[in-house]
């Protein structure tokens, strides 16, 4: 007779070292898949962080370049103000020194023998009515303001019938100019536009 051999408990020996083996590899395989899964997850992740770090540090640029903006758009205003404000104050002191600079010209202008009755200005329009011992002299006269930049042109020179007057005969006269905007007197050749 054959001794009796018990393949059972080697059998079942086998198959537990074969579950083990299959469980240890599915183990494995499902840690390696887990592991794989978490660095995938920590790589995505990590991107989205980047990601909007960088959002937020191109926020803080365009709120950055947006305040930088209102500072300089309010800064151009307040230098337009300012330039408005010191443009007005030079016209006004032009105009301020309008009539003495137009006392300064009748005067260098006025030949000899000439006697000014009145002047008078309006705006850039000046008229001025006197008396002549020949009529040459305000044609002259009006030839010396022509000259001077800062009279624009000499509109109307009317000479009169000479009458009696200081126990002289004078010839009355109007003569009518127009005289530079202000400011404009101040440039060369101005009269020449």
């Amino acid at each position: 007779m054959l001794p009796e051999i018990n393949f059972c408990d080697w059998r079942a020996s086998q198959r537990r070292a074969n579950h083990l083996r299959w469980a240890s590899a599915l183990f494995i395989a499902c840690a390696l898949l887990t592991l794989m899964q978490w660095q995938r997850w920590r790589t995505v992740s990590i991107h989205k962080q980047q990601q909007k770090w960088q959002l937020i540090q191109a926020q803080r640029t365009v709120d950055t370049l947006k305040q930088r903006k209102a500072n300089w758009l309010e800064k151009e205003r307040h230098h337009q103000q300012l330039s408005d404000e010191l443009q007005r104050l030079h016209n006004h002191y032009l105009a301020s020194q309008r009539p003495f600079l137009v006392m300064q010209m009748i005067q260098t202008a006025l030949p000899g023998g000439m006697y000014l009755d009145e002047l008078n200005m309006e705006g850039a329009q000046l008229f001025i009515n006197g008396l002549v011992r020949q009529q040459i002299q305000a044609a002259r006269l009006a030839a010396n303001l022509q000259a001077n930049h800062q009279v624009k042109a000499v509109a109307q020179l009317q000479i009169t019938a000479p009458g009696e007057r200081w126990q002289q005969r004078l010839f009355p006269f109007q003569l009518h100019i127009r005289i530079q905007p202000a400011g404009d007197s101040d440039r060369p050749g101005a009269n020449n536009e």
